[in-house]
């Protein structure tokens, strides 16, 4: 068993802490399949195995944006000596102190842990209703939840393109994705 970091946006946070979120898919740059054919059931099979975010059994510690109210150099550089209060913007957005970027939370101050059960390579076009709702999309009607696949489709869309069109893995360009299934684990 491994652990990685894998950021995540306030959205995806507050998603896993409402149980919401048990799915993420990330877009597998172009040069993995160097050397592979995407085509091919065995060259996906091991691009599997090639995940970088792990396989099932591995553990991901969830970084995210975060604050601690103004402390000592100490803290700064990552050297912990007592208990230390953190804010996480997902919870508040409110004005906690100069908020960090997700990429430079450390382990120490990560709050959520998952287990990945499940890794697959699909193209990300491939998505239905039901992973649609794992990803922790929620469409608004009034107030009732839509439940037409192709709503729930069209609202992934968007926040695909939000996230990953303007790195050239639109949804246009219907990349191969790793689709991470997990389970949070850090509340056992």
């Amino acid at each position: 068993m491994s652990e990685r970091p894998i950021p995540l946006h306030d959205w995806e946070v507050r998603a896993i802490l409402d149980g919401r979120k048990t799915q993420t898919r990330r877009a597998i740059p172009d040069r993995w399949w160097r050397c592979l054919d995407p085509e091919d059931e065995v060259d996906r099979a091991r691009a599997v195995t090639m995940c970088p975010y792990g396989v099932p059994g591995d553990h991901l510690w969830v970084r995210e944006t975060w604050a601690t109210p103004a402390v000592s150099d100490k803290v700064r550089s990552g050297y912990v000596t007592e208990n230390i209060l953190v804010y996480f913007r997902a919870d508040s957005p409110a004005n906690h102190g100069k908020w960090r970027p997700s990429i430079h939370m450390p382990r120490w101050a990560s709050r959520i842990t998952l287990e990945i059960t499940d890794v697959r390579v699909q193209r990300v076009q491939d998505i239905r209703g039901p992973d649609c709702v794992a990803e922790g999309v929620v469409i608004h009607k009034g107030l009732h939840v839509g439940t037409v696949t192709g709503e729930w489709r069209a609202a992934f869309r968007t926040l695909w393109d939000s996230i990953n069109a303007k790195k050239g893995y639109g949804w246009d360009a219907n990349p191969w994705v790793w689709v991470l299934t997990f389970r949070r684990i850090d509340d056992e």
